[in-house]
């Protein structure tokens, strides 16, 4: 549900009975779902009491399915769920994307940041997210099997267009999930023959200061060939606000 005032409601589908989970605040509400062992509830969300939405991140929210009591999981963090990273081999898409783990402890996200996408996971009961991808591209969430052993997901970067990986997913417990790093594995090789006849070139990132003194990050690229060294016309491709 969307807007200032959802709610989340749970219809029983034997009685036809619709009730409201109590204990959640007013604000945005998205991608709900359930616990696989049925007594949790998670969401993206903002608390926003007066309505104004834009200006928020969307965060991990989760609550006790029956009795409520809506927790903040990363508002401490600067990550918004529906921040994704854009290409111009995908569509983009803001929907946030969560997956609970198989064991009900702890929630995958998908976050983009600074021109990559990765994947998280964080204790449902709270703490700090834990990052399982890294590198200069676009890792994102598929299915998570029912045993939680295994992940579908795609991998793109600059220079390769998404395909479609596996990734097998150790047993996530307190003491070793800070060292679990997913290692896809690709199963598709949809665009292999047309990148062997591309030559292109690899994306730097740089920082700039605004006129305000805020540090932005940027990609550039060279043209094939050229050298960094010599001056040159620059295009310039942005994307816009409002925020």
């Amino acid at each position: 549900a969307c807007g200032w005032k959802s709610e989340l409601l749970i219809l029983d589908i034997k009685s036809g009975k619709l009730s409201a989970v109590p204990g959640i605040p007013d604000g945005d509400k998205a991608s709900v779902a359930w616990s696989p062992d049925g007594t949790q509830l998670a969401w993206a969300g903002r608390e926003d009491p007066e309505g104004k939405l834009e200006g928020n991140n969307l965060d991990l929210w989760v609550c006790d399915a029956r009795q409520g009591g809506a927790r903040n999981l990363t508002g401490r963090e600067d990550y918004c769920l529906a921040a994704p990273t854009l290409a111009d081999v995908a569509e983009v898409d803001f929907n946030p994307q969560l997956r609970w783990h198989s064991d009900s402890k702890r929630l995958w996200v998908q976050l983009g940041w600074h021109g990559e996408t990765h994947l998280a996971t964080i204790a449902a009961r709270g703490g700090s997210l834990t990052f399982h991808t890294k590198g200069r591209r676009q890792v994102r969430m598929g299915n998570l099997s029912d045993d939680g052993r295994t992940m579908v997901l795609t991998v793109e970067s600059f220079t390769r267009p998404a395909e479609v990986h596996v990734a097998n997913i150790p047993q996530l417990k307190a003491t070793n999930v800070g060292a679990v790093q997913l290692e896809p594995m690709a199963v598709s090789d949809v665009n292999g023959a047309l990148m062997k006849e591309l030559d292109l070139p690899a994306a730097k990132s740089t920082w700039v200061r605004s006129a305000d003194g805020t540090r932005v990050q940027l990609w550039w690229l060279l043209p094939g060939g050229a050298s960094a060294k010599r001056k040159r016309a620059t295009i310039l491709e942005i994307h816009g606000g409002p925020q």
